[in-house]
């Protein structure tokens, strides 16, 4: 269940929410009110080589993997930091990690948990849909 696309992505943010934009066309768009979990990801298994480290969002529906490196990413975490306040645990982003790992930062209830873990409890199957934002 995972879904990516080659064409070059970018973000960008409004009042209702994240855009993901390929090549001058929409591919998706979360609006800040279905954001439920915020976490950021590595693996070693990503489907672009470059790609291992993400800002993780998680909606109803599915995860959304964000490359760090994808154009926008950075304004995005500094908008969800400030519509959603989270602090790093002792994990802090993962950026010394490169193996399958997750780490939630947001709701504070379940911050340092693993993200897909607790989706799939809750999703009652380990089948978590993900779609990938890659850079490249």
């Amino acid at each position: 269940m995972l879904g990516f696309s080659s064409a070059k992505q970018m973000l960008s943010l409004d009042d209702t929410g994240i855009l993901c934009d390929a090549n001058g066309c929409e591919k998706w768009r979360v609006r800040w009110s279905t954001i439920r979990r915020i976490a950021y990801a590595t693996e070693d298994t990503s489907p672009a080589v470059t790609d291992d480290h993400f800002l993780a969002l998680e909606t109803q529906e599915r995860v959304y993997y964000i490359s760090l490196d994808v154009s926008g990413c950075a304004d995005v975490e500094k908008e969800l930091q400030r519509r959603f306040p989270f602090t790093m645990g002792p994990k802090g982003c993962l950026s010394n990690s490169t193996a399958d790992d997750s780490v939630i930062v947001w709701p504070p209830s379940e911050a340092g948990t693993e993200l897909i873990t607790v989706s799939a409890r809750e999703r009652g199957t380990t089948r978590v849909p993900i779609t990938y934002v890659l850079s490249s």
